[in-house]
């Protein structure tokens, strides 16, 4: 999929989500805690992260997060 657009906003975004993803998933691999679905910490993360850069931003990843845990709820207590 090719991402498309004019706005300045969905660019830096893409290339900020990206980012944050990335750093989030290291500090969420650092930090594991085993009975614990892993994305609890990586999206916890990557919130506080894209807070800095702007509400925007963190809110943008929040409407996302809702819709991946609507159809993938966090699972803990998986080993």
């Amino acid at each position: 999929m090719i991402n498309q657009t004019t706005s300045l906003f969905e660019i830096s975004y893409w290339a900020m989500n990206h980012i944050t993803s990335w750093m989030s998933a290291s500090y969420e691999l650092k930090n594991r805690i085993k009975s614990q679905d892993s994305r609890r910490m990586m999206f916890e993360n990557q919130l506080e992260l894209l807070s800095v850069i702007g509400i925007n931003y963190k809110k943008r990843r929040e409407n996302e997060i809702d819709e991946i845990l609507k159809y993938a709820p966090y699972q803990d207590d998986l080993v």
